[in-house]
């Protein structure tokens, strides 16, 4: 293991987008100020970190956007979506903030942190609100735990209501959940867990109860 003992000298790192002074000391990695703008998406931070444990420390970090159209292109090349000219279309869009604290050291962090993103337009989709949550526990055994909730989603004559999608618990048994609205008179609720490695993962349902148009199916028994 690296151990890091003597002082690294202060230095900004400037670019047209970004700035950063930190230093390393005594098994500590210091972030004295950070600040980056990102196709218009500003974040800054700063804080200590342990370089290992039994190191200690926390660093901060905040997120705002008050547009997110100069991400548009990015978004493009992502889905591989092709633009067209149709008066549905829109360009990516909405206003974002967020928060990150991540405390401990580099071998085993522990970070928490929150995003919401208001009036998202994409392509022919819409989202009114958009809230994503989420824990992680690193160390030998790392526990997560995710929750993304989203008040309405539309696309062309096609939307979703109230959905909650959540995640929790050890990686290799993740409890999970989904719930929400489709249409005007369908819903969904189930709910169970994600067993095994990231490579071969068996999905295990509990719960399940579903409402589609005039007839309704529930899960009798675990499957």
């Amino acid at each position: 293991a690296l151990a890091v003992h003597r002082a690294l000298q202060r230095q900004p790192i400037t670019t047209a987008n970004c700035a950063v002074a930190a230093s390393a000391v005594d098994g500590v990695v210091r972030v004295d100020s950070m600040s980056a703008d990102v196709g218009g998406v500003r974040m800054s931070g700063r804080g200590t970190l342990g370089w290992q444990a039994p190191g200690q420390g926390e660093m901060t970090f905040t997120l705002s956007a008050d547009s997110l159209v100069r991400l548009d292109s990015l978004a493009l090349a992502f889905t591989g979506l092709k633009r067209d000219t149709s008066v549905a279309w829109r360009t990516l869009d909405g206003v974002a903030s967020g928060d990150l604290r991540v405390r401990g050291s580099l071998d085993s962090l522990e970070a928490s942190g929150t995003l919401v993103v208001n009036g998202l337009v994409f392509e022919r989709a819409r989202l009114g609100r958009l809230t994503t949550r989420f824990d992680w526990f690193g160390g030998t055994h790392p526990l997560a735990n995710l929750q993304v909730t989203g008040d309405s989603l539309s696309r062309n004559d096609q939307f979703l209501r109230d959905v909650d999608l959540q995640l929790a618990g050890p990686l290799d048994s993740l409890a999970w959940h989904v719930a929400g609205d489709v249409g005007a008179s369908s819903s969904l609720l189930a709910a169970g867990r994600l067993l095994g490695p990231a490579d071969a993962r068996m999905l295990e349902v509990d719960t399940a109860d579903m409402q589609l148009l005039t007839a309704r199916w529930r899960l009798l028994a675990p499957a």
